[in-house]
């Protein structure tokens, strides 16, 4: 027991005496040991490319005469890791510049700016002024020729600029009496913070659309000639404009919501006149229609008058949503998807009217003679909506190309009605006549309807202030299946064109 103890007393001893013994003073503690003087001189200055980092010189060679001894170095302890000087004194060592034959002692600090600094973009600036607190060892020169070393400044960290924590936020200095509420729950700074969260934003949007509608018969009326040729005219192809506007908010999460309402109401029409009895205009409706000549009406059969018609086509549509709305970024382009619901009622309408002054024959007078038709195909639905909106930058004066696309779904019921009425004043015979016939029929119908729309163009913004202002303009595609034609129940509708938006992020 009392062998083994002496053992370990003895390897102690020699562990703490042996740096002593080869001359050798322990790296990171107290100071030098200055039994060694300055350096000779008789030494050439190292060379430059081997100057060691904080201006310590390289071991020099053997000396003298025995080689194989070489003199012990002293090695001036690193400044980080000096526990000596000013009880304000840090281990942390900053060299700004290139080192030279001087060292510039800076003025006094400037107070630490606040805690909070902008996170975005992150902050640069001018590191502040230092104290310089150490001092070289005695004995030793506080700047040697090229190739020596020189005693570099070592500064106190509160007399730096504070350094991002990583999580949008500054460290700020310890807590005290000033501190307020830079600290965190235990009276001293935080090591975690949260990141700030970001700043929602309103989102609106108005636009003016310009489609043109393709409906599944756009048939005005049927012409069959005396030899027996059947021709069809159509509807002129009108550009119709509706408003469209949306209104949302974005959390700082990018989450938000929205809601969109658009209205397109438009109308076309023709007008022809048959005064040839052996020729024949009919209405392309079914059952209930118009003909000229018919036996419904012996005006133009008589050789009375001339039988003059008026045809029109309407289209009004009125289309709602509410959606969650989410905002994302991949690289340089911005991302909004949403899903919610969709609200849509559709009607088209088909109207037919002829008339004929009337006249007399000799044997029959007509004073008055008119027909009327009147069908319309509406739906009315809700449904599932889902939308995908892009936006990428193109140049750096704001501007981008856009598209969306949406899909929705919906599930409602569809009417499809006809009106007849015909009215004639005569005098027949010397008999006078007068008719006044209706006639009405409906079908109801319940239907799945699916909506594809497409929208693909060029976007300008810029920022105004806090406000994100921004133009837009493009094509637009739109395909509704199954929601009738204005002559018949069944057919699908597109449209072609464009739209012109103008909106703003607040």
């Amino acid at each position: 027991m009392r062998r083994g103890f002496a053992f370990l007393l003895s390897l102690s001893a020699l562990g703490l005496l042996a740096p002593a013994a080869f001359g050798q003073y322990p790296y990171p503690y107290g100071q030098m040991p200055q039994q060694y003087g300055p350096m000779p001189q008789q030494y050439a200055p190292m060379p430059q490319q081997y100057a060691q980092p904080y201006g310590y010189p390289m071991p020099m060679p053997a000396y003298g005469p025995n080689p194989m001894m070489a003199r012990p170095m002293v090695y001036q302890p690193a400044p980080m890791m000096q526990q000596a000087g000013p009880a304000n004194n840090n281990t942390k060592v900053f060299v700004y510049g290139p080192l030279d034959e001087g060292v510039n002692v800076p003025a006094n600090p400037v107070p630490v700016p606040p805690r909070y600094l902008p996170t975005s973009p992150k902050a640069v600036s001018t590191p502040a002024t230092v104290n310089q607190v150490q001092a070289p060892a005695p004995g030793l020169p506080t700047t040697l020729s090229r190739g020596g070393y020189q005693t570099l400044p070592t500064y106190s960290k509160t007399d730096l600029m504070p350094e991002p924590s990583g999580m949008g936020y500054y460290d700020g200095p310890a807590c005290g009496p000033s501190c307020g509420p830079t600290c965190g729950p235990s009276g001293c700074p935080p090591a975690y913070e949260p990141r700030m969260p970001g700043r929602g934003h309103f989102i609106g949007e108005v636009a003016a659309t310009f489609l043109v509608p393709v409906f599944g018969n756009r048939t005005a009326f049927n012409t069959t000639a005396a030899n027996g040729t059947t021709t069809s005219t159509n509807f002129a192809q009108q550009l119709y404009v509706g408003p469209r506007a949306s209104l949302g908010y974005v959390f700082h999460t990018g989450w938000g919501l929205r809601v969109d309402y658009w209205h397109y109401d438009g109308a076309a029409g023709t007008t022809t006149a048959n005064g040839d009895p052996a020729v024949t205009i009919a209405t392309p409706t079914a059952p209930l229609g118009i003909t000229s000549p018919s036996a419904a009406s012996t005006t133009l059969a008589q050789g009375i008058g001339i039988d003059q018609f008026t045809f029109r086509q309407r289209l009004d549509l009125h289309v709602a949503d509410a959606e969650i709305v989410k905002e994302a970024n991949c690289f340089d382009s911005a991302f909004l998807f949403s899903v919610g619901a969709r609200y849509a009622r559709i009607t088209q309408s088909y109207a037919a009217t002829r008339t004929n002054p009337g006249g007399t024959n000799g044997v029959n007078t007509v004073g008055f003679d008119r027909e009327d038709l009147n069908v319309a195909n509406r739906f009315e639905g809700w449904g599932p909506t889902v939308s995908f909106d892009v936006v990428h930058p193109l140049t750096s004066w704001g501007l981008s190309t856009y598209g969306n696309a949406r899909g929705s779904f919906m599930w409602g019921t569809d009417r499809f009605s006809q009106n007849y009425r015909n009215q004639n004043n005569s005098v027949v015979g010397g008999v006078p006549v007068f008719t006044d016939t209706s006639t009405a029929n409906a079908a109801f119908d319940n239907r799945f309807v699916s909506i594809v729309e497409a929208e693909v163009g060029l976007q300008y913004g810029c920022r105004i202030g806090g406000c994100y202002v921004f133009a837009r303009t493009g094509a637009a595609f739109q395909r509704w299946w199954v929601v009738g034609s204005p002559t018949g129940s069944r057919g699908n509708l597109n449209f072609f064109g464009g739209t012109a938006r103008v909106g703003v992020t607040y």
